[in-house]
C-alpha cells in the first residue's frame, strides 16, 4: 500500500475524531449536523467548478451512497444522543473494518496479499481490543440498545466506503466529495425544517457559529483526503487503516476527558500500529 495513501488516512482520521467529538459535546446534534454539512459543502464547493461534476457513469451509485449517509448521519446523532461518546465512536469504527474485509473479499474480489490480510486482521485485532476497553460490560448488557447502534454506524460505514471506494477509480474523488456533501443538507432540508422549524435551526446556527463551521469543514475534508487515499488502492487495505481514527478518538479522551489511557489501550495501539505498518510493507 502507498505511504502517501497512509498519510492522507492518517491525516484524515485526525480530523474525523475531531469533529466527532465536536458533535458528541454539541446540543441539537441534528441540527448541528445538517448546519455543519451545509457550511463545509459552500466552503468546498468552488471545487466543483475548477473540476466539474462526477463522471455520468458513476451517478446511480453516487445517488445510493448519498442517500446511506443520509442515514448515518442521522444514526449517528440519535446514537450519540442516548450513548456515550467513548463507547458508540470507537466500536462503530472498529466494526467497519469486519464488514469491509467481507465486502472487498466476496463483493470486489480483491486479491489480499498473505502479508496484507495479517496486517488487516492485526488492526481489526487492535480496534477491538482498544474498543473492549471502552465498553462497560454489565451496563451494555442491560442497555444493549448502544452497542447496536454502533454496530449498525459500521455497518452503513461499510457499504458506504464500498461504493464510494468504487466510484473514485472511475472519476474525480474531489469531485465526488464535494458534490456528495453538497446534497445531503438539500435532500435532507425539508426533513429538517418539518421536525425543527426555522426558527429553532436559525438559533442553533447564531448560538455556536465556530463549533458548526469546524465540525463541517473538518467532516468534508476528513473524507475528501480519504476518497484520495481510496484511488490509489485496494479499498480492503485503505478502508481498514481509516479507522485507526478510533485510536485519536482515544487520545482525545485522555487528553480532554482526563480519562485512563491504561494498559489495554496502550496494548490496542501498539497491535493496531503493528498492523498498519504491515499493510504499508506487503499490502
Amino acid at each position: 500500500m502507498p505511504f502517501f495513501a497512509i498519510f492522507l488516512l492518517l491525516i484524515s482520521a485526525v480530523f474525523h475524531t475531531s469533529w466527532n467529538f465536536l458533535l458528541k459535546n454539541s446540543e441539537n446534534k441534528f441540527i448541528v449536523i445538517w448546519w455543519g454539512l451545509l457550511i463545509g459543502s459552500i466552503v468546498f464547493s468552488p471545487l466543483l467548478i475548477y473540476y466539474g461534476l462526477p463522471q455520468p457513469q458513476v451517478w446511480k451509485w453516487f445517488l445510493v451512497s448519498v442517500l446511506i449517509e443520509i442515514v448515518y448521519y442521522i444514526s449517528l446523532s440519535i446514537s450519540y444522543q442516548i450513548e456515550d461518546f467513548s463507547i458508540v465512536y470507537p466500536f462503530a469504527r472498529g466494526s467497519a473494518p469486519v464488514f469491509l474485509l467481507l465486502w472487498s473479499t466476496f463483493i470486489l474480489k480483491e486479491e489480499l496479499t498473505p502479508g496484507g490480510l495479517v496486517g488487516i486482521i492485526a488492526l481489526i485485532s487492535g480496534l477491538f481490543i482498544l474498543t473492549s476497553g471502552s465498553i462497560d460490560l454489565k451496563r451494555s448488557a442491560k442497555r444493549p440498545i448502544g452497542l447496536l447502534m454502533a454496530t449498525f454506524l459500521g455497518f452503513l460505514i461499510s457499504i458506504y466506503t464500498v461504493i464510494d471506494g468504487s466510484m473514485v477509480k472511475l472519476t474525480s474523488p474531489i469531485s465526488y466529495a464535494a458534490l456528495l456533501f453538497f446534497c445531503i443538507p438539500i435532500l435532507t432540508f425539508p426533513l429538517m425544517m418539518q421536525t425543527f422549524g426555522w426558527r429553532q435551526m436559525k438559533d442553533v446556527i447564531k448560538a455556536q457559529p465556530l463549533r458548526v463551521s469546524t465540525i463541517g469543514i473538518f467532516s468534508v475534508l476528513a473524507y475528501l483526503l480519504t476518497l484520495v487515499a481510496y484511488q490509489t488502492t485496494k479499498i480492503g487495505y485503505s478502508g481498514s487503516v481509516r479507522e485507526i481514527s478510533v485510536v485519536f478518538g482515544a487520545l482525545a479522551g485522555w487528553l480532554v476527558l482526563k480519562e485512563s489511557f491504561g494498559k489495554r489501550r496502550l496494548v490496542g495501539s501498539i497491535v493496531l500500529f503493528a498492523g498498519l505498518l504491515c499493510i504499508g510493507i506487503f499490502g
